[in-house]
């Protein structure tokens, strides 16, 4: 019997029928052809950080692109750089960078394969930005039946929007093109504010480059977020400072006292007023590269769940979340992270059609305890229902497509693409039966 597989937070466990590692794409369309004629099923599974069942590959060939051989292309002219699907985004970033590049955008992970991250609806945050997917130019796929197609977003308009965020249910992404721009330093102000002022002032905050906040539950307080690009040099904090603030401030004493707060010697309401006072809520300004300001250094595991609303709901949206979160019935031991988006152009982001505000929640498993995240997520799902909700594809929720199908304009032309190209349903799994249908 083949291993198990299990994603990075340890909250999906699948037993696939195999592992295959490819080093060309012709070996994996062949892979993927031999799938098709069988009626087996194959999934493609990269760095894990999925919280959704997203990548389940129970019963299915489970397919890894880590030593897929692809050519990586640089065009310095219109500054696009074409990579291997299945390299990581922090690697994408450090390539950037050493050819004077950098992308416009960035979420709070960088962990992420660039395939897996775009195809879920990674997004940072910004009203002038989409979701990563938007930053792509064109890729190299590898479809249900085993066929190679290579496509651009200006030739192939319709199915670039539909294999942007396609959830890796039209096939196997093996090349990305992602426009970039050259590389910049950003200012990132953190400042302590009521959530009250802060909701009456939300336009004027985001006329920041990029903007959001944490909402501390049982508080009433907010970290502002703002980023701007300077022209001031990135800091350069001592290796001991910044080994502390990482490695003991946000990693272990956060474990700990997350630990704490499971075990009931610490309240959640007081666990984040504690980060709030001493860590995360204190006024400070930093300066550096994009993927050192936006990108997060936690290593606690963690279950997340997050939705996107529209940009106009966001005020009763964010007070129906705080409701929930201060009324003490959850572990809302974390800062609840607010964000916001540009439309995007591809059908199944995110931000579609429509600029957004996305709500995140986070409940920590700190030195692998279970901490029940259900009940607590379930009363979030539910209180973002009246706001045309759309869920995070790569995080936890509790929506059918029956659900989902309404909110998005060109659903129906989505599942079209479907048929074309997976009609013998090579990459569904149960998470994608339930969302797309059989």
């Amino acid at each position: 019997m083949a291993e198990r597989w299990r994603n990075w937070a340890h909250n999906v466990t699948c037993q696939p029928d195999g592992f295959a590692f490819p080093e060309h794409v012709e070996a994996l369309a062949d892979l993927i052809r031999n799938r098709y004629l069988s009626k087996g099923r194959a999934k493609v599974a990269g760095s894990g950080h999925s919280f959704s069942r997203v990548v389940a590959n129970d019963g299915a060939l489970s397919i890894s692109l880590s030593r897929m051989k692809a050519e990586t292309s640089i065009d310095r002219a219109a500054q696009t750089i074409t990579v291997p699907a299945g390299m990581r985004l922090s690697d994408f970033v450090r390539l950037a960078g050493a050819n004077g590049m950098a992308p416009a955008n960035l979420g709070a992970v960088v962990e992420q394969t660039l395939a897996g991250a775009i195809a879920t609806g990674t997004h940072g945050t910004g009203l002038s930005f989409g979701g990563l997917a938007d930053l792509t130019t064109g890729f190299e796929f590898v479809t249900g039946t085993g066929d190679i197609r290579t496509i651009n977003r200006v030739s192939d308009p319709s199915v670039w929007r539909a294999l942007a965020v396609s959830l890796g249910s039209l096939g196997v992404i093996t090349r990305i093109t992602i426009k970039c721009e050259n590389a910049f330093n950003l200012c990132l102000e953190e400042t302590p504010a009521n959530i009250n002022e802060t909701l009456e002032r939300l336009e004027e905050h985001n006329t920041a480059r990029n903007f959001g906040f944490w909402l501390f539950p049982g508080t009433g307080q907010v970290l502002l977020r703002k980023f701007n690009t300077t022209q001031k040099p990135a800091d350069s904090p001592a290796p001991i400072a910044r080994w502390f603030e990482r490695a003991i401030l946000r990693n272990g004493l956060h474990e700990a006292c997350l630990a704490a707060n499971g075990i009931g010697l610490l309240a959640a309401k007081t666990l984040n007023d504690i980060i709030r006072r001493n860590a995360l809520g204190r006024k400070r300004v930093r300066v550096g590269a994009p993927a050192d300001i936006f990108a997060s250094k936690i290593r606690i595991r963690q279950h997340v769940m997050e939705f996107s609303v529209p940009y106009a709901q966001a005020i009763p949206a964010i007070k129906a979340v705080r409701a929930v979160v201060d009324a003490g019935r959850h572990p809302a031991h974390s800062p609840i992270d607010v964000r916001f988006c540009g439309p995007d152009e591809a059908w199944l982001g995110l931000s579609y059609g429509r600029r957004s505000c996305m709500i995140g929640c986070v409940v920590y498993q700190p030195y692998r305890m279970s901490m029940d995240s259900s009940s607590y997520f379930r009363e979030i799902d539910d209180a973002l229902r009246p706001f045309d909700a759309r869920p995070h594809w790569g995080k936890l929720h509790y929506r059918k497509g029956s659900d989902i199908a309404p909110l998005y304009d060109r659903w129906d032309d989505f599942l079209s693409m479907r048929d074309a190209f997976d009609p013998g349903r090579v990459f569904a799994n149960d998470y994608l039966e339930g969302i797309l249908g059989a």
